[in-house]
């Protein structure tokens, strides 16, 4: 789903960006897949995406999360899903869980929402809420918090607009700095207690969960 294409501006060098600081015992909320470890980061396989992967000077391994349960489901799952409600196929979901982590140090993450974005003069639009047609210009401000020495990066979601999205820098962010906690949603797998979740929370928003 590329959306339509828009001016992203370069970033500036160095990049001046506000802090947003995930404070130790901060919780954050991950959808991944069940053959990959809660704390895992991605190596730079897979599609692109908004801020990943990066290179600065090699590829930086990199960890997607958010602020809440909600925004994950709406950053992974519903991430393609139309605004105007649609269907979740039994393929897309069946083989992820929701883990919940515990940032075990406070971790400096360069603000790319509110006043942060004023700070580097840039709006949403052009860099936190566009389409994935743009995401090789967008990660190019992913490269530049990387250099300015920042933990992670800091953005509004923007299909759960309430709640922060999250992306960490695996060689500045290690296993010892976010941990497994108790909390999490675990498999979607029906008839797992998960899926009664997923199901629950897609009903509120429109869109129906397929079991086949």
């Amino acid at each position: 789903m590329g959306g339509r294409v828009v001016a992203v501006p370069a970033p500036p060098e160095p990049l001046d960006a506000l802090d947003h600081l995930l404070v130790a015992g901060t919780l954050i909320h991950r959808v991944h897949s069940v053959a990959r470890d809660a704390d895992a980061f991605n190596p730079g396989r897979g599609s692109r995406t908004r801020f990943a992967p990066i290179r600065d000077p090699k590829i930086v391994p990199t960890l997607y999360a958010a602020e809440t349960a909600d925004a994950a489901i709406c950053e992974t799952l519903l991430h393609d899903v139309p605004l105007t409600g649609d269907r979740l196929l039994l393929d897309a979901y069946r083989f992820t869980r929701e883990s919940t982590l515990e940032v075990t140090r406070d971790l400096r993450l360069a603000k790319f929402m509110g006043d942060g974005l004023r700070r580097l003069g840039v709006d949403a639009s052009q860099l936190t809420a566009t389409g994935a047609g743009d995401y090789g210009k967008t990660a190019a401000w992913a490269v530049a918090a990387h250099r300015a020495g920042f933990d992670g990066i800091a953005w509004m979601s923007p299909r759960e607009n309430t709640a922060a999205a999250y992306l960490l820098f695996g060689d500045r962010v290690g296993v010892r700095d976010v941990r497994l906690a108790p909390h999490g949603l675990g498999p979607f797998t029906p008839p797992a207690p998960g899926f009664d979740w997923l199901s629950t929370y897609c009903a509120r928003v429109g869109v129906d969960v397929l079991l086949a």
